[in-house]
């Protein structure tokens, strides 16, 4: 998968991502406006996130997609059919993208910018 099929083949020169395996609450499907994620509560800093091309983060997401049970993405709804803030916010608006919530430890993955330090 290349960058350009996940739209990562601009402004992705400062992003770090990570995933982390986390314990969520029972998962169901739907929106979910009223989520709040902190990555700081969860335990996970800037410091753990490294720096990754926008290469690598679409063959990171592409792994972590190939094997989903079920997706949920907690982000902001943008225009009609989108996401938006599908990163490190502050004050528990967190962006997450979190795959295989069925499992007994859901894989979050945690995306933040070279500007950004928690």
């Amino acid at each position: 998968m290349c960058a350009d099929t996940v739209g990562l083949s601009k402004g992705t020169h400062d992003v770090h991502t990570a995933t982390r395996e986390l314990s969520f609450p029972a998962w169901a499907e739907g929106w979910h406006p009223g989520a709040q994620e902190d990555y700081v509560t969860l335990g996970v800093h800037s410091t753990d996130l490294p720096l990754e091309t926008a290469t690598q983060i679409a063959n990171d997401l592409a792994a972590d997609f190939a094997t989903a049970n079920h997706i949920s993405i907690f982000a902001t709804g943008y225009g009609p059919d989108g996401t938006h803030l599908v990163h490190r916010n502050g004050s528990s608006h967190d962006g997450l993208i979190v795959t295989e919530p069925l499992s007994s430890a859901a894989h979050a993955r945690m995306f933040s910018f070279s500007t950004q330090t928690f």
